[in-house]
């Protein structure tokens, strides 16, 4: 959220955090030619996006069908690989 309210601050300064291909905001295909497609950053976007809704809905579904609140109790006790990440614990 501050990032969007003051964006300057990661552009210079010492808490710059973006990369040198963002210099200015804007992507710079001189620098690196293959890693600033603006192309192939926006499928991964609405990839990422469409996955987490996925998830999202999976985990939803679950919860209704257990009627339980998925935010006090954990939604996939019983599965197998829930059981084996608490062995790991």
């Amino acid at each position: 959220m501050f990032a969007q309210v003051f964006p300057l601050f990661q552009g210079s300064g010492k808490f710059a955090v973006l990369p040198i291909l963002y210099k200015d905001g804007v992507m710079n295909p001189a620098v690196h030619p293959t890693a600033a497609d603006p192309h192939v950053m926006g499928i991964i976007t609405i990839l990422s996006i469409v996955i987490n809704v996925v998830v999202f809905a999976i985990i939803w579904k679950r919860a209704r069908a257990m009627r339980i609140n998925p935010y006090l109790q954990p939604v996939f006790v019983g599965t197998k690989d829930y059981e084996e990440a608490m062995a790991r614990r």
